[in-house]
């Protein structure tokens, strides 16, 4: 189904802008939780 596949796309960009790759390293670090409450 190609209008599933859309929305599979969208949602997989939603949470990129969510959770940017320079976010990785706070998080590691353990930084980002505590940003996130």
């Amino acid at each position: 189904d190609e209008e599933g596949l859309i929305e599979k796309v969208i949602r997989k960009i939603m949470e990129e802008l969510k959770n940017p790759p320079l976010a990785l390293p706070k998080h590691l670090i353990g930084t980002e939780s505590k940003v996130q409450d």
